[in-house]
């Protein structure tokens, strides 16, 4: 009887394991722009949680949610007259993990890309049956070689990141700030804060962001006592948001009567403190006037455009 031999099937086994490799781009903390704040007598934080998602390294942080692995880098300002040793002295509400065990939960493993290389297959036949087997895939090497580099770089960077920024390495004088990491169990955790410094328990205010900004929060509210005018409030809080690294541009919004008064006066901003940071947003205190150039109203807009009070 003449043979059918048939190839079912000719996958890489990698493709069914795992996706494309990842570049670890460097946090940099000293260009984020923080949202969430822990404050004590002795010692202050300032941070954003999920700090690999903000420096755009988005797969990570979801390996690393899968995982439950925490991860913050953040500022620390000793309030105090004496030096801190962030690793030794200072205790956190929460179950601290080492870098190197972060490491080991996040890094990838450059050589399972190899398993491209292997194919698997199904021959059919009238005498024989089925029969499968394992043979070589030249073409595999077109996408292990890269993946594997592409993982390798990443581990070295990452381990390289993680020991730069690591609690135990870092100790700041009097009055001064420095840039930490740190990495816990993420499992249940709650609201992160300190709970003693150099083995004195301390009070911890915590405090977040609305806006997802601490600088932009702090300046968008018109404070009529702080201000000697509502001009002199866009002009500072322009400023304000100009110097933001969440915002893309600026631009004032003004709107007059036919015999040349004000109507309308405000700020409009794109940033990327919302889902669409190519929409222009109105931001801060917007002014309302009457026809004859007297007040109508003062409108404070959130940093979705949506008016607050």
């Amino acid at each position: 009887m003449r043979r059918l031999k048939l190839l079912f099937a000719s996958v890489s086994i990698v493709l069914l394991l795992t996706s494309c490799a990842s570049a670890f781009k460097n946090i940099n903390p000293e260009n984020q722009e923080f949202s969430h704040r822990i404050e004590t007598n002795t010692l202050s934080l300032e941070y954003n949680p999920d700090i690999l998602r903000h420096s755009r390294n988005s797969k990570f942080q979801r390996k690393a949610n899968r995982k439950d692995v925490g991860f913050i880098v953040g500022k620390f300002t000793n309030k105090s007259a004496d030096s801190i040793h962030l690793g030794k002295d200072v205790t956190f509400n929460l179950e601290k993990r080492s870098t190197k065990e972060t490491y080991s939960k996040l890094k990838q493993s450059p050589l399972i890309y190899y398993l491209a290389l292997v194919s698997v297959g199904v021959s059919f036949s009238s005498r024989e049956g089925t029969n499968a087997f394992i043979g070589f895939n030249p073409f595999g090497l077109i996408y292990a070689l890269p993946n594997s580099i592409v993982a390798a770089v990443a581990n070295t960077k990452m381990k390289k990141e993680l020991s730069k920024y690591d609690l135990e390495n870092k100790v700041i004088g009097p009055n001064e700030s420095t840039y930490g990491l740190l990495t816990y169990n993420n499992l249940y955790t709650p609201t992160l804060k300190i709970e003693t410094v150099k083995g004195v328990k301390v009070d911890s205010k915590t405090h977040a962001s609305r806006y997802g900004s601490l600088l932009v929060e702090q300046c968008m509210a018109y404070d009529q006592k702080a201000y000697s005018s509502y001009e002199e409030y866009r002009k500072s809080f322009i400023q304000c948001l100009q110097s933001s690294k969440l915002v893309r541009s600026v631009t004032t919004f003004d709107r007059k009567y036919k015999n040349g008064n004000p109507k309308v006066i405000g700020i409009n901003a794109k940033h990327n403190l919302e889902k669409s940071s190519n929409y222009l947003y109105k931001v801060g205190t917007w002014a309302y006037y009457n026809e004859d150039g007297t007040v109508e109203k003062f409108v404070e807009y959130g940093i979705n455009g949506q008016g607050t009070k």
